[in-house]
């Protein structure tokens, strides 16, 4: 009995489901149900208005013309107020529809029966029993708004007719009603069937292009695992091997000399890797920004062919650079920009054998539009070249045409997709053309703001020789006891006494405790227990003492992307050293804030 009652229940509340899945395609339903009474609302109307027309003309129709009249603009209200209407639009404009047709139903029926008829009553009473299907979301209140109306019907028709009449009305009225309340259980119940169906579809849809998602992005792991695994592997193998046999002897001061000048080569090399990965996971992230700053055109190009063009004479490569531009100062990402080339130029070289020639032409093009500057930048070289089937995949994720092991050549098949990355996030294009033994052409497209000559900071170039900083005493933060012992062997080098805080917590008591002055700077990092060190600046620029609260603190943290900059100024820091470590980057740190 009780599970009879709960089916019973399940029928009037959900149409026979359960509440969360009526719930789920209740917004269909009502998609559905809206489209159903606008399209028949609006069919009625213009019936409605052709027939007004024709009895206002033909004498056989005249004695309904009235009928027609109340109709049109009955189902013309409908029509608006159905097209006006919204999703859990809330009760207003129901209780204005259904006050409406109230008005006019009594109405219609009064007019049926002052003319002896039931037609205006019949017609009122469907469209009664339709709308509710639009604004009603529960079935048993969709047949107790169609009840009351029959109900209201009847005792009218109780009130203006005779006994017979009204038994006879009230017979019909109640098949009438039968009928249409079951037809229209049976109606919303398969409707709700069919959307379900439908929804069941789409969720099948769903989780097998889910599951493909996951397929693919499983290969993809384990491609990048495959070539990661290689990657890293091949520096670190030569890094512990002549780690290992420097441990064994050292005597030999030009062998351990050759075997460091090795070990620091291959950890510089380990170190791009992560820092290619890491690149890419950003800009696909979306965490990529641009900053552009004003800088000269031509010493951008110098800046960047320097950096391979004694790489390239020592081993016989003819390297020449030409720069055509009438416009001076550009502004430009400087950090994105010579990612983007020094890139090209590293496959350039990587992949020119000795005695060929490496080409770099930056022409100014007919800019785009006023205050812009349009600039295409070749790179050709006469390398080993590439088969047009890599052409297609050449800057996809982790594709070299040979892998490392065959042609001794290591990277990790992420620079051409980076470059590619950064040339869309720019709103610029690149093309490559190459033919195998014959070398390769690099061309980038980019838009840049023009900028004055005037708007460029000077910079002058440190001199790190003869740097001392005897007498100067500094606090390092840091957790990592080798981290630590490599910064204090580096900064004692340059005369600095240093005094080491394992926490946060540490570091702003040391501080707290000390003279005033007795520190001269704060050497910060980040992600230590305790405290960490964002904490910690804010916990020292809260201090009373303005010597301490005022104490140069530079972040030396292995968080080194553009956000942890900002993170460490907005936490009241005065700069920003990345890890590992660049002796000449921290030295000259230290010089712009002593001197």
């Amino acid at each position: 009995m009780r599970h009879f009652w709960n089916r019973i229940k399940a029928e009037l509340l959900y149409s026979g489901m359960d509440k969360e899945t009526y719930e789920e395609i209740l917004p269909d339903i009502y998609k559905h149900n809206k489209r159903s009474v606008t399209n028949f609302s609006l069919l009625v109307t213009i019936i409605m208005l052709f027939m007004m027309i024709v009895s206002s003309y033909w004498a056989s129709f005249s004695a309904y013309h009235n009928l027609y009249i109340v109709c049109f603009i009955a189902t013309a209200t409908i029509y608006v107020l159905t097209r006006l209407s919204k999703e859990n639009q809330g009760t207003r404009i129901i209780m204005l529809l259904h006050a409406l047709l109230g008005v006019l139903y009594m109405f219609g029926i009064m007019m049926g029966l002052a003319k002896g008829g039931d037609g205006v009553a019949g017609v009122f009473t469907a469209l009664i029993m339709m709308l509710p299907l639009l604004f009603i979301d529960k079935p048993i209140r969709i047949a107790l708004n169609v009840f009351f109306f029959v109900v209201v019907y009847w005792v009218k028709s109780y009130r203006c007719r005779e006994f017979v009449a009204f038994l006879y009305d009230a017979f019909n009225i109640l098949v009438f009603y039968s009928i249409g309340t079951i037809s229209m259980f049976y109606n919303m119940r398969m409707k709700c069937e069919a959307l379900q169906s439908k929804i069941r579809e789409q969720q099948r849809q769903k989780i097998k292009e889910a599951y493909e998602s996951a397929s693919k992005a499983n290969e993809a792991k384990t491609a990048f695992l495959f070539n990661m695994s290689h990657d890293i592997r091949t520096p670190m193998n030569v890094i512990l091997g002549y780690t290992d046999i420097l441990r064994k002897d050292c005597t030999d001061v030009a062998r351990t000399k050759d075997y460091l000048e090795k070990i620091h080569h291959s950890g510089e090399l380990l170190l791009s890797i992560i820092n290619n990965v890491l690149e890419m996971a950003r800009i696909d992230s979306g965490k990529e920004t641009l900053e552009f700053i004003p800088y000269e055109v031509e010493k951008m190009s110098n800046e960047i062919a320097v950096v391979y063009s004694d790489v390239a004479k020592n081993k016989n490569i003819n390297f020449e650079l030409k720069v055509e531009t009438t416009t001076k100062a550009i502004y430009l990402d400087a950090t994105k920009i010579r990612e983007i080339f020094i890139n090209l130029l590293s496959n350039a070289v990587k992949y020119t054998p000795e005695g060929g020639s490496i080409n770099v032409y930056v022409k100014e093009l007919e800019p785009k539009a006023e205050g812009m500057a349009s600039y295409c930048t070749t790179i050709s070289d006469t390398g080993i070249g590439m088969s047009p089937e890599y052409q297609k995949v050449i800057f996809e994720e982790f594709t070299r045409e040979r892998n490392s092991s065959g042609n001794q050549i290591q990277g990790t098949g992420l620079g051409l997709a980076i470059v590619k990355k950064l040339v869309d996030l720019m709103g610029g294009k690149i093309e490559v053309e190459s033919q195998l033994g014959k070398g390769t052409t690099f061309r980038v497209y980019l838009d840049y703001r023009k900028a004055k000559v005037s708007d460029i900071k000077s910079e002058k170039d440190f001199q790190q020789e003869n740097v001392n900083f005897k007498g100067k005493r500094i606090l390092l933060a840091e957790d990592n006891d080798l981290n630590a012992e490599i910064a204090m062997e580096i900064l004692g080098e340059y005369g600095f006494e240093v005094e080491r805080a394992k926490d946060g917590v540490i570091c702003v008591n040391m501080l707290t405790k000390s003279a005033s002055n007795y520190y001269d700077l704060i050497l910060m990092d980040v992600q230590m227990p305790n405290m960490d060190g964002y904490k910690a600046t804010r916990a020292i620029r809260s201090l009373e003492e303005p010597s301490k609260k005022d104490i140069p603190i530079i972040a030396m943290t292995a968080n080194a992307f553009e956000e942890d900059k900002k993170n460490a100024f907005a936490a009241g820091m005065n700069g920003h050293i990345a890890k590992p470590i660049d002796v000449s980057k921290l030295i000259e740190e230290l010089s712009n804030i002593f001197h």
